[in-house]
């Protein structure tokens, strides 16, 4: 199976105001890019803040290139494939 075909439960944490609670993403595709879960954080949040703003980090690395994949992100050993 490929990862794209992956799915996982996501859950952003955010130090922000504009933040009620934590954004949960669940069922979201491993082959997601960095600039695609900022758009998905964008609308998840009311004042839809520029995703110009964001800065996505794990495990205290910034997520620089937002062509990276959540998979390339989290590491192939860290997705788990379920049959």
């Amino acid at each position: 199976m490929a990862a794209a075909d992956t799915r996982l439960n996501l859950k952003v944490l955010s130090p922000s105001t504009e933040v009620n609670g934590d954004i949960s993403f669940n069922d979201i595709s491993a082959s997601t890019t960095v600039a695609d879960l900022k758009g998905l954080i964008q609308t998840a949040i009311a004042s839809r803040p520029a995703v110009e703003r964001m800065r996505l980090i794990h495990r205290g690395r910034v997520l620089a290139r937002e062509s990276d994949t959540l998979s390339d992100v989290f590491g192939a050993e860290t997705v788990w494939f379920v049959v």
